[in-house]
């Protein structure tokens, strides 16, 4: 695996891995959020029929609030109980049981089969509303099969950006890597240009690279040189060679005889 791919699927997984945690964050947020807006309409709910059941002297809630609260404010269920005995219900659904039973004749948030409701106690009244849960997971399930896609696609994208950008910052050393190469075949040491720490690093290699070359060639030049020398003037003995003036050579040499080194006169 070439250092272009480690750098990119690491960039992949940085990515992924920082739009996996945004997306859980932001999850939980808005989750969040919207459980609290619906706390304080179920609040605001709640506090309206108590008030409307107290100040009635048969805790009656008059049709007027009943259809404007529960109809036209899209809220679910609510029901008024004396006691434990359920003297009033109204909403978009009907329910033979209570909300949630262990809240009765206490006061706030909970969650019971699947509904968000609030409980608000009083006196001997109790008034539980509350909307079903599932309209707001059904929103944050679209929201992750929109947001999951995204993330593995823009980990991708950012993926590819990593292997261009890297494969831009290693170009020097693929190219130092093709000369060295080629070094025994004569080829050309490129120049590096940039200023960065791979060019920094590639120039280091290929003024290496080029003083070899120019060692080589010194080389090749000399040895060419002495093949010449020695096609073109033949070694000769040296007793074989004139002597020189004012030189005198020895009558015989130690070791030598007639069959190493010839007659001599």
């Amino acid at each position: 695996m070439t250092l272009r791919i480690r750098l990119a699927l690491i960039a992949s997984g940085l990515t992924l891995l920082g739009l996996g945690l945004g997306l859980s964050i932001t999850y939980e947020v808005l989750e969040r959020s919207r459980l609290a807006d619906l706390d304080q309409e179920l609040k605001l709910q709640a506090e309206l029929i108590l008030q409307k059941g107290l100040a009635n002297p048969k805790n009656q809630i008059p049709s007027e609030i009943e259809n404007e609260l529960l109809q036209e404010s899209g809220l679910s269920s609510a029901q008024l109980y004396r006691g434990q005995q359920k003297i009033w219900e109204g909403g978009a659904v009907q329910l033979d049981q209570p909300l949630d039973a262990s809240q009765l004749g206490r006061s706030g948030i909970s969650e019971a089969q699947g509904w968000r409701v609030y409980t608000l106690s009083q006196q001997n009244l109790t008034v539980q509303v509350g909307q079903p849960l599932l309209p707001l997971r059904e929103t944050l399930t679209r929201y992750v099969e929109v947001a999951v896609p995204l993330a593995l696609l823009l980990a991708l994208f950012s993926g590819g950006l990593a292997f261009a950008a890297v494969g831009l910052a290693v170009r020097p050393l693929e190219r130092l890597t093709q000369a060295a190469k080629g070094f025994e075949s004569g080829s050309e040491v490129p120049a590096i240009q940039g200023k960065d720490e791979a060019a920094t690093l590639a120039k280091a290699f290929a003024g290496l690279l080029d003083d070899l070359k120019t060692q080589r060639e010194r080389e090749q030049r000399f040895l060419a040189y002495a093949a010449h020398e020695l096609r073109s003037r033949p070694l000769e003995p040296a007793w074989k060679r004139p002597a020189s003036k004012g030189s005198s050579r020895p009558s015989s040499f130690p070791g030598c005889t007639a069959r190493l080194c010839g007659s001599r006169p």
